[in-house]
């Protein structure tokens, strides 16, 4: 200032701000000041920085490169963002299968064993378990399928992971021939030696078989006694005898007591009525008793259902529902009873039928309850039946439930000949129900037949002539 006499009339310039009584400091990195004096340095903006010492202007404070931020005024420097690393100058995404929740220079954390991400700068920890038949690249951004007919655990991190599934094996896990199986997965591998032969006895023709199942026996009266047979061709037939499923040599085949009959053959015996022997091929086998519910004839190989009882010979035989019967032992199946029959309970060999002056009209009924009272002016004197007879014309039955004809009478209007209602001749009424004659009208009366009434009787005599 011109002509300044004393300290204090000294400002401090621009760039400079009061650091003491009578001194001046330059604004530190990050900060600057416009104007002389003594006010303070203003700071930069969050999202800009400045390193430049005794700043003038605004215009030194720089914005953050991309994918970085300042989150403080003042600041003399960039941090990369979350999702991002590396120095504030180029901060890079991290990459698939990585993530990175806060600012600052540290490294992107990957994802955990046997998980992925695909996700390209992450900031939370998104990534997904690997399922199951699949296993993480090393990079952890995918999962990578494991091979035709191979198969992994959930989370698997290795392709070693994928082992080869039941019927298959090798290094490219190819099915297993026919007449051999593998039960169960197993480690890839170079070499086929691990399915298993099917035993003497069998054959298989399936390829890639998971289970000894697969292997079919040789039938009766065959044998074999190859491993890994392919074909039913393999199984010898006895020329002597017989043999039991699944025979693996000639020795096998021997002269056995066929089913229905036990002892040491050529002396065989009929199984006893009510009991079984299933077998032809065992010499020590008894004859059984028959299954529950169920029986059989002499010399019987299988037992058949109970009358009153279902199923296929040999059992397991059920009772018939209430409503429905058999009347014969075998497989037949359980008959609905017909209509004017009812099957109060179950397992029943017949149906009851329904009384004399009742009737029944749907088919399985399962309670008496079915059975209706024939109605008035019907009656019937038979069992069993469906619809009720109905009472000769001209007449009707005094009462619900009539079991018989005898309770049909006359009409008014009718009277009984022979064993019939007649309508009541010219010039006759009856104005009551029964079997009674018809009652003449009064001299020199007349009605027209069938009346029902003397009042229907009228004079036929004219006066004055």
């Amino acid at each position: 200032m011109s002509g300044s006499d004393k300290q204090s009339d000294c400002k401090c310039n621009v760039g400079y701000s009061e650091a003491g009584v009578g001194e001046c400091g330059a604004c530190q990195a990050g900060t600057y000041k416009v104007a002389s004096g003594s006010s303070l340095c203003s700071e930069c903006a969050t999202g800009t920085f400045s390193t430049l010492i005794g700043a003038t202007s605004v215009g030194t404070c720089q914005p953050c490169a991309a994918n970085s931020n300042s989150l403080q005024k003042g600041s003399v420097g960039c941090e990369c963002n979350a999702g991002y690393t590396g120095v504030s100058s180029s901060c890079m995404h991290c990459p698939a299968g990585t993530f990175k929740a806060a600012i600052g220079p540290s490294p992107c954390t990957q994802c955990d064993s046997g998980q992925h991400s695909a996700n390209l700068a992450a900031t939370s920890n998104v990534c997904t378990v690997c399922a199951s038949g699949s296993y993480s690249a090393d990079d952890h951004s995918q999962c990578i399928l494991c091979g035709a007919n191979a198969w992994s655990e959930l989370a698997s991190d290795n392709e070693q992971d994928c082992v080869c599934n039941a019927g298959f094996t090798g290094s490219a896990c190819t099915a297993c021939g026919a007449g051999k199986y593998r039960e169960s997965q197993g480690t890839i591998d170079t070499a086929a030696t691990d399915c298993v032969l099917c035993d003497a006895g069998t054959y298989s023709a399936r390829v890639g078989a998971q289970s000894a199942s697969s292997c079919e026996r040789c039938v009766e009266g065959t044998y074999s006694s190859v491993s890994g047979a392919t074909s039913p061709t393999s199984c010898t037939k006895c020329t002597i005898g017989t043999s039991a499923a699944g025979s693996t040599n000639d020795s096998d085949c021997r002269e056995l007591c066929p089913a229905g009959k036990t002892g040491n053959y050529p002396v065989c015996e009929q199984c006893a009525r009510g009991k079984f022997k299933p077998f032809s091929l065992c010499q020590d086998c008894l004859c059984e008793d028959c299954p529950t519910n169920s029986t059989s004839l002499t010399g019987a190989s299988l037992c058949s259902c109970f009358s009153g009882f279902f199923g296929p010979n040999g059992g397991p035989c059920a009772a018939c529902a209430s409503g429905t019967y058999t009347d014969a032992i075998g497989t037949r199946a359980c008959a609905t009873c017909a209509v004017g029959k009812y099957g109060r309970l179950a397992s029943a060999t017949v149906c009851s039928e329904c009384s004399v002056g009742k009737f029944q009209e749907k088919s399985g009924a399962n309670s008496s309850d079915a059975c209706k009272r024939c109605f008035f002016g019907t009656y019937s004197n038979l069992t069993g039946v469906s619809t009720c007879q109905k009472c000769g014309t001209g007449a009707h039955s005094t009462l619900d439930g009539a079991t018989t004809d005898v309770f049909c009478t006359c009409n008014a209007g009718w009277t009984l000949a022979n064993t019939s209602c007649n309508t009541c001749e010219i010039g006759k009424y009856k104005n009551f129900s029964g079997s009674a004659k018809c009652s003449f009208c009064s001299s020199g009366s007349s009605s027209p037949p069938g009346s029902d009434s003397h009042e229907d009787c009228r004079c036929t005599i004219q006066t004055g002539i």
